[in-house]
């Protein structure tokens, strides 16, 4: 069976190099509010904010349902809480960048808690960048299918998107929500509707999802909800012996 994760070329990164590449992605955040500020925005950033203007911010006919794309978005970007940040990828290998992102939740929190935004609106878009078209299956989805449930450990969702996204929306297989004309993440807190994105049933990861959740917004929860889900946790988690089995075997 051949492995879809390419482990090289790339350099590797060290601790100092790690410590560096996220100094230098907070130093790059701003927020989208400061109006006066975009002006000298890179050609990224402006590309990045005319995506989440038209796109992200409106409705669209393929959704599936009333309202914007994100309703989180606009909320967010009123009240300061939308963050751009950019992260430079070139010539890192695979595991490097992993590593990177392993160290985003504590650089997530840090500038949330400098914004002065309510946790609830904070968002940070990371750009990537230095990444060839062929690399962003990998660099993107893939990373996000490694790094999710530590990102979720940590109160957080992570969203990936990229040109060409396959990733169909929730309440329509036509809607293509995660295609983006960069590749990026976007990170926020877990709110209460993200159960509308917990994985399949049997997946592996589902129990942990859903404790998760419950671990950081389940005091948010009506009773009646709470323990709905508090049934599927251990639903998730009966099952997940079955379906590690069965990879296993397979």
């Amino acid at each position: 069976m051949s492995c879809e994760m390419t482990l090289g070329p790339g350099a590797p990164v060290g601790a100092p190099d790690i410590a560096r590449l996220i100094a230098e992605l907070e130093e790059s955040a701003v927020a989208t509010n400061e109006a006066a500020a975009r002006e000298r925005w890179s050609m990224q950033y402006q590309e990045g904010w005319q995506w989440i203007e038209r796109f992200i911010m409106q409705a669209h006919p393929d959704l599936g349902r009333k309202g914007a794309v994100c309703p989180f978005a606009r909320p967010s970007h009123n009240v300061g809480g939308m963050y751009f940040s950019s992260l430079d990828a070139t010539g890192l290998s695979f595991e490097s960048f992993i590593q990177v992102l392993l160290q985003l939740p504590d650089a997530f929190k840090r500038l949330s808690a400098q914004s002065g935004a309510s946790p609830d609106l904070f968002s940070l878009t990371i750009f990537i960048e230095g990444l060839d078209s062929e690399q962003h299956y990998q660099f993107i989805d893939l990373a996000h299918a490694v790094t999710k449930p530590l990102f979720m450990n940590a109160g957080l969702m992570l969203g990936e998107f990229r040109p060409h996204s396959p990733v169909p929306g929730v309440h329509s297989d036509r809607f293509r929500p995660m295609q983006a004309p960069l590749p990026c993440f976007v990170i926020r807190a877990i709110a209460v509707h993200d159960k509308l994105f917990f994985s399949q049933e049997g997946s592996v990861t589902r129990a942990h999802e859903i404790a998760c959740y419950l671990n950081w917004v389940g005091h948010k929860l009506p009773e009646a909800e709470y323990q709905r889900f508090y049934e599927l946790l251990g639903t998730a988690r009966s099952r997940r012996g079955d379906a590690v089995l069965e990879m296993q075997e397979g």
